[in-house]
C-alpha cells in the first residue's frame, strides 16, 4: 500500500533569503511546513550554476534546520527521488539574466 503524504507548493518570483536580510516568506515557509523536529531543507541552486555564494547565504539562513544543497551531479544519482522524497522542504533558486 503506498501510503499518502501532503504535499505544498509555495511560489515566488524572487526575494527571499538572497535578497532580504530578514525575509519574511522563509519565516511563512518554515511556519507551513513545521513540525516538532529540525526540518530537513535542501537548496537546488543549478539556475545560478551552483553558486557558492548563494549556496553560503541558504545554509546561513536555515542554520537551525538539517540543511543541505544539491547540485547539477547529484541528479545522476540513483538515488535522487529517494533522497527528495525525504525532504520536508526543496528549495529550488532561480536565476538573473546574466547566468541564464
Amino acid at each position: 500500500m503506498i501510503a499518502y503524504v501532503e504535499r505544498n507548493i509555495l511560489a515566488i518570483s524572487g526575494g527571499g533569503f538572497s535578497k532580504e536580510e530578514k525575509a519574511y516568506i522563509d519565516e511563512y515557509l518554515l511556519k507551513i511546513s513545521r513540525k516538532e523536529k529540525k526540518l530537513k531543507i535542501a537548496f537546488i541552486a543549478t539556475a545560478s550554476d551552483d553558486a557558492q555564494e548563494y549556496i553560503n547565504k541558504f545554509y546561513e539562513t536555515f542554520k537551525t534546520e538539517q540543511a543541505s544543497h544539491i547540485i547539477i551531479q547529484d541528479f545522476e544519482s540513483t538515488n535522487i527521488q529517494e533522497i527528495i522524497n525525504s525532504l520536508d522542504i526543496v528549495y529550488v533558486g532561480g536565476a538573473t539574466r546574466n547566468t541564464c
